[in-house]
């Protein structure tokens, strides 16, 4: 068992599968990890050409849909 927690991979798995799905996720990820995890997880993301935004309120204003991933599953 980690003790550490694994924030907001989650997220960036939903984004993969959502586009997968044919939608357009656009990532917002502000404080990217340096963990291998999440770096293999982005290099897929960006592989498929799927956005990352540095501008949160403009990538909300053209969103129809908001996945809200920073605390993932382990809390508690």
């Amino acid at each position: 068992m980690s003790t550490k927690l694994q924030l907001g991979g989650d997220g960036l798995v939903a984004a993969r599968h959502l586009w997968h799905y044919g939608y357009k996720p656009t990532i917002y990820y502000p404080k990217q990890s340096k963990n291998e995890l999440y770096q293999r997880l982005a290099k897929q993301l960006k592989d498929l050409d799927i956005p990352f935004t540095e501008d949160f309120p403009s990538a909300l204003q053209q969103s129809d849909h908001v996945v809200d991933a920073i605390f993932g599953q382990r809390m508690g």
